[in-house]
C-alpha cells in the first residue's frame, strides 16, 4: 500500500529531482518487493502492475531520461540495466517463454527517473523480421543501424539493429558501445522527428529461446497507435 502511494507521489513534477536523489542514495529503503539488486541496478515488482510479472528496473543513480542517459558515462548505466534484464529473464521461470523490456520517454514518461518495465505475456510491436528490414536508413553509426519500420501500426516506428551480423561473445565493451550508439540514435530521432513531444517508447522483445549471443534488436515507437 505504501509503495502505491509513493509511486503516485513520484509522478508529481515537483518530485522530479527528489526521485533521482532517492534512487541514487536511498534505494535500499524504498518500500517495494525487490527481486534483483546489484551495485548499479535495482529491480522490484511494479506497485500498480499493468501486465503479468510486471517489474521496474532502475539505476541506482539519478538519470532523468533516456536522452540524458546518452551523455557522459551514462551508457554504462544502460549496460547494467541490460545485464539485469538478461539475468532476470534467464533465471526466473516466469520469463523463460519470453519477455518485453520497455523504457518510456518524452510525454510517455511519468516518473522523471529513467526506468525500464519488464513483463511477460504482452507484445507491444509485431516483429516482422526486424533484423532483415531494408527500410529507409535514418541513423547509422557502426555497429548500429536505425531504419524506418515497414507497415507499422504506430505513428512513428523504427528498428534499431546491428548493421551486420555480429556476436556478443560476452564482450561488455562492445555491448556498451552498441547500446551507447542506440542512445545517440534516439537523440538523432528527437532532433529529426520530435519524438519527445509525441511521446516515445524503446522496446525490446525477447522471444522464447532467444539467441543470447546476438546483439539485440530494439524498436522505437512514437506517437499514437493507429486504429484499424
Amino acid at each position: 500500500m505504501l509503495g502505491k502511494v509513493l509511486f503516485q507521489v513520484a509522478k508529481s513534477p515537483l518530485m522530479e529531482k527528489a526521485v533521482g536523489f532517492v534512487f541514487q542514495h536511498f534505494s535500499w529503503v524504498i518500500p517495494v518487493r525487490k527481486v534483483y539488486c546489484s551495485k548499479e541496478v535495482i529491480a522490484f515488482c511494479h506497485p500498480k502492475p499493468c501486465y503479468a510479472n510486471h517489474l521496474i528496473l532502475a539505476p541506482k543513480r539519478a538519470v532523468r531520461s533516456l536522452l540524458h542517459m546518452a551523455s557522459g558515462d551514462f551508457c554504462k548505466v544502460f549496460l547494467a540495466i541490460w545485464q539485469a534484464a538478461q539475468a532476470i529473464g534467464t533465471t526466473k521461470i516466469e520469463y523463460r517463454e519470453g519477455f518485453t523490456l520497455v523504457a518510456n520517454g518524452g510525454r510517455k514518461q511519468e516518473v522523471q527517473q529513467v526506468h525500464f518495465h519488464l513483463f511477460s505475456d504482452h507484445r507491444m510491436v509485431e516483429e516482422c523480421a526486424a533484423e532483415k528490414t531494408d527500410g529507409n536508413i535514418v541513423f547509422q553509426d557502426q555497429p548500429l543501424l536505425i531504419v524506418e519500420y515497414p507497415e507499422s501500426d504506430w505513428e512513428l516506428h523504427f528498428a534499431a539493429r546491428p548493421a551486420i551480423s555480429l556476436l556478443r561473445e560476452e564482450n561488455e565493451k562492445e555491448m556498451a558501445d552498441y547500446l551507447g550508439k542506440l542512445l545517440k540514435g534516439i537523440s538523432c530521432l528527437e532532433e529529426r522527428y520530435g519524438i519527445v513531444a509525441k511521446g516515445y517508447s524503446l522496446v525490446y522483445q525477447c522471444p522464447e529461446q532467444a539467441k543470447q549471443r546476438e546483439f539485440p534488436v530494439f524498436h522505437i515507437i512514437a506517437g499514437k497507435r493507429k486504429t484499424a
